[in-house]
C-alpha cells in the first residue's frame, strides 16, 4: 500500500514540476487561422481566466474574428480581431493579471502587431503599452514605405513588465535600415520605458521567447503541433 501511495505521490509532483515549468516558460501558445473556427483556449496561469478564440472570417481579406475573456464561464471582455493571416500568439503574465495578443498580419514576411490587455477585479482593460517605446523607435528609425514590426518577447521579473522588439520592415523597400531592430523593456500599466536593448541583446533574447518557431501564411495549426513536436523537451 505505501509503495501505491509512494507511487501516487511522485505522479503528482510530476505534473505540478511540468505544470509550473510550463508557467514560467517564456514561449507565447502559437496558432493559425484555421485554429480559429476551433475556438482554442489558453488558460491563465492560476485557472481563473480564459482566453477564447473564435468568429473567424476571412471574406474580403477581411481575415478577422474575436478574443473572449471569461472568468467561471461569465464573460468579462470580447475584443474584435482582424487581420490574422499567419502566426497568432497568445501569452499571460506570470500572475494572471495580464496578457498579449500578437498576431501577423500577411505573407511570408508579414508584420507583427501587439496589443496588451490588465485583468483585475474581474475586469479586463487594453493598454498602450508600446506608444512610449515606439516613438522612442521612430526617432531614429522609421521605414515611411512599410512601417516596422512589433513583438512581444516575454514577461520580465515584474509581473506587468513586458519585453518588446522594434524592427523596419525587412524588404529593400526600407533601404540601409530595413531589418534593424533594437528592444525596451516596458512598464506595461504606463509604457513607461524602464530599459533599452541593443540589437545584440534582443536578437539573444529571441532566439526562443516569445516562440522557437514563426509560422507563415502557408503554416495551418498541424504544422504548428508539429513543429511544437519537435522542439528539444529543454527548450523553456
Amino acid at each position: 500500500m505505501k509503495s501505491i501511495l509512494r507511487g501516487f505521490v511522485a505522479i503528482l509532483l510530476t505534473f505540478w514540476a511540468y505544470s509550473v515549468q510550463a508557467q514560467q516558460s517564456c514561449q507565447a501558445e502559437v496558432f493559425t487561422p484555421d485554429a480559429v473556427p476551433k475556438n482554442p483556449v489558453v488558460a491563465s496561469p492560476n485557472g481563473r481566466f480564459l482566453i477564447t478564440l473564435g468568429g473567424y472570417c476571412d471574406s474580403e481579406n477581411y481575415e478577422g474574428g474575436w478574443l473572449r475573456v471569461t472568468e467561471r464561464q461569465r464573460t468579462l471582455a470580447q475584443y474584435g480581431l482582424r487581420d490574422l493571416s499567419a502566426g497568432i500568439y497568445i501569452k499571460w503574465a506570470p500572475d494572471s493579471r495580464a496578457f498579449y495578443l500578437m498576431w501577423d498580419d500577411g505573407g511570408n514576411l508579414g508584420r507583427y502587431h501587439l496589443r496588451v490587455f490588465h485583468v483585475l477585479n474581474s475586469s479586463v482593460r487594453e493598454v498602450r503599452a508600446t506608444n512610449l517605446a515606439l516613438a522612442d523607435f521612430h526617432r531614429r528609425h522609421y521605414c515611411e514605405a512599410r512601417g516596422d514590426n512589433v513583438y512581444a518577447v516575454r514577461w520580465l521579473e515584474h509581473p506587468r513588465e513586458l519585453l518588446v522588439a522594434t524592427e523596419i520592415y525587412e524588404t529593400g523597400d526600407c533601404g540601409k535600415a530595413m531589418g534593424f531592430i533594437t528592444g525596451y523593456a516596458v512598464d506595461t500599466l504606463d509604457g513607461r520605458i524602464l530599459r533599452r536593448y541593443s540589437t545584440e541583446e534582443i536578437k539573444k533574447e529571441m532566439r526562443l521567447c516569445p516562440s522557437a518557431f514563426w509560422p507563415n501564411s502557408a503554416w495551418e495549426q498541424s504544422d504548428v503541433e508539429k513543429a511544437k513536436a519537435e522542439l528539444p523537451k529543454n527548450d523553456n
